[in-house]
């Protein structure tokens, strides 16, 4: 049998519909999985959706097997359709919340929508496809762009309204012209449904990212939080490398903000965080310890610790405006120290740059026990 002629009838509605089960079970399984951990309403509205549409594929291949005809298959069908097509919408629906916080007035135009679906199967089928492919136009046009990237949406929209636009031509014909219009019929939802899939799983990914990025860095600056600094010095240390680290505090920095505002002492952590972050870059990572108080894990041992520091300092004091200065110190990790331990000294250090002067980099050096 060739491929073609196996989507031929209900037996090609079978297929096409035990091919897209996996996709809907695994977006189900997503949605409710991320509905229990977030609670976010768009995660409901796509559990719902999948929920209707594996039901309405479930009674498409039970209604296939039928084989009597009879008044009552017809209003089967046409309510198989149906729930399909309130299912699609709350899919759209999920889709565009996933994106946007959503009004209460436009989730409420999606359930008339799916309301009025239904009071069409009471009227012609043609009317019911009109309805569709009015919807599909309206949502590229409209939705096109606020959802998914890469115009991905778009050409699930318009997979869709092919498939819609090969049914009608079907029915004006009355039979089929070519063996190519069933295939493509049950074989383009596939593809349909796997770009919403993968447009699912798109957005999750990024929430994702977003969501450790926000847990692991500091709102102000960007740089990373004291508590991920933590734990890479500690896996470090363990791990017997031979690091530095660099801590940075801005010189007057109470001043600042009393004098010219809170506003002005932000753009001033900004800048010093960015400089910071330039020169650490490809060889370490750079945190905000908490207030004015920066520090750096340095991982390449190659690097020259003096000329990195002064050229931090001179940069703050020349590239920051308002203009500020820094305090600076900065350890060597040794055998026996621990993480704790190796970013105490260099706040040591920092803190002997403070009191000699500040706008000087000093280096730890361990007293001697017993001098």
């Amino acid at each position: 049998m060739k491929l073609l002629e196996l989507f031929n009838g209900h037996q090609g509605t079978v297929i096409s519909s035990l091919i897209l089960l996996p996709i809907f079970l695994l977006m189900l399984l997503i949605s409710i999985n991320l509905f229990k951990r977030r609670r976010k309403r768009s995660y409901l509205t796509l559990s719902i959706a999948l929920v209707l549409t594996l039901i309405d594929h479930g009674i498409s291949i039970t209604h296939s097997f039928m084989t009597t005809e009879s008044w009552y298959l017809i209003w089967i069908e046409r309510s198989i359709a149906v729930l399909g097509d309130c299912a699609f919408f709350l899919i759209i629906l999920g889709l565009y919340q996933l994106y946007h916080i959503t009004a209460a007035h436009i989730q409420w135009v999606f359930y008339t929508l799916c309301a009025a679906a239904f009071g069409m199967v009471f009227l012609n089928e043609w009317i019911q496809i009109g309805y569709i492919m009015a919807f599909l136009v309206t949502i590229w046009f409209m939705l096109g762009r606020q959802v998914g990237s890469d115009n991905k949406f778009r050409w699930a929209i318009l997979t869709f309204f092919i498939i819609e636009g090969i049914k009608v031509w079907d029915k004006f014909e009355g039979v089929h012209s070519s063996i190519w219009e069933p295939f493509i019929v049950k074989v383009l939802p596939v593809i349909s449904y796997s770009i919403l899939f993968f447009i699912l799983l798109e957005r999750v990914i990024e929430v994702m990212q977003k969501s450790y990025m926000q847990s692991i860095t500091d709102g102000l600056t960007g740089l990373f939080n004291r508590r991920h600094l933590y734990e890479n010095v500690e896996k470090s240390v363990k791990s017997g490398q031979s690091v530095h680290i660099i801590f940075i505090d801005i010189d007057n920095f109470k001043k600042l903000n009393d004098t010219q505002g809170h506003k002005a002492g932000d753009e001033v952590l900004k800048q010093v965080a960015s400089i910071f972050r330039e020169e650490v870059e490809g060889i370490g990572l750079v945190a905000r310890y908490g207030g004015e108080e920066m520090v750096a894990l340095i991982r390449d041992k190659k690097v020259e610790m003096k000329h990195l520091t002064e050229r931090i300092r001179f940069r703050i004091e020349k590239e920051t405006n308002p203009g500020v200065t820094a305090s600076i110190g900065y350890s060597k990790r040794e055998e026996g120290i621990s993480h704790d331990e190796l970013i105490t000294q260099a706040d040591q250090a920092m803190y002997q740059a403070k009191t000699t002067g500040k706008n000087k980099v000093v280096r730890y050096i361990a007293v001697p026990v017993g001098s």
